[in-house]
């Protein structure tokens, strides 16, 4: 795992993990300062890229809230920590008919995998919510 700052305005830390599966390599780029602000590419570059355009869809989403990055993080994250019993992360397979059209919608969106298919969840877990 490779750490870097990559937000010139802001310098946020980035943790880059190079990503091994089904014999295709990836990397995911996480920023911790973030929570839930990650994207995955190709090529390192690619990465870094989607990366950048998350983080700024992550502070639009703080700014849309009338929050500072600060706030919302801290929303973020107390959300999180309330809720020990559970983990943060899972994986999961997807039948190759459904991964087809999850990367059809992400292309689309001009959005990672993860990030299209964390959104459509918590869209949907906000309707059950409802």
């Amino acid at each position: 795992m490779l750490k870097m700052a990559l937000n010139e305005d802001l310098q946020f830390r980035i943790t880059i993990t190079p990503v091994l599966e089904d014999g295709k390599k990836s990397f995911l780029v996480e920023y911790p300062d973030l929570p839930g602000c990650m994207a995955q590419g190709t090529s390192l570059n690619e990465a870094l890229l989607k990366a950048r355009a998350i983080q700024e869809e992550w502070m639009d989403a703080a700014r849309r809230l009338n929050k500072t990055w600060k706030e919302a993080q801290k929303v973020a994250t107390s959300q999180n920590e309330s809720r020990d019993d559970f983990v943060s992360s899972f994986v999961l397979r997807l039948p190759r008919h459904m991964y087809v059209k999850l990367a059809r919608i992400a292309r689309a969106r001009s959005q990672s995998i993860d990030h299209t298919a964390l959104v459509m969840l918590n869209e949907m877990i906000r309707e059950s919510d409802r």
